[in-house]
């Protein structure tokens, strides 16, 4: 698809986007903005950004690569107080 029928379609359809994980479309203020892209929006509506985030947290919690943030700041914490002085 060259540039020229890209701006087009947007001229054709400016409210409407189509999701490519849920294959819908749907108005663009469903879709976090995303300055890479030709019309300024990402791919994945907001749903399913939503969605695969949490599968990805899940799936790294599951596998150890998710960090423990309050243990490691916890753990700085008390390095410096005992180091401190």
């Amino acid at each position: 698809m060259d540039e020229g029928s890209r701006v087009d379609i947007l001229k054709m359809y400016p409210e409407k986007k189509f999701c490519t994980k849920c294959r819908e479309n749907k108005l663009r203020n469903e879709y976090y903005d995303h300055p890479g892209t030709a019309d300024g929006k990402s791919s994945f509506c907001k749903a399913c950004m939503i969605t695969a985030n949490n599968a990805n947290r899940a799936k790294n919690k599951a596998n150890g690569s998710y960090r423990n943030y309050n243990q490691i700041r916890d753990a700085k914490k008390e390095f410096f107080i005992l180091n401190a002085f």
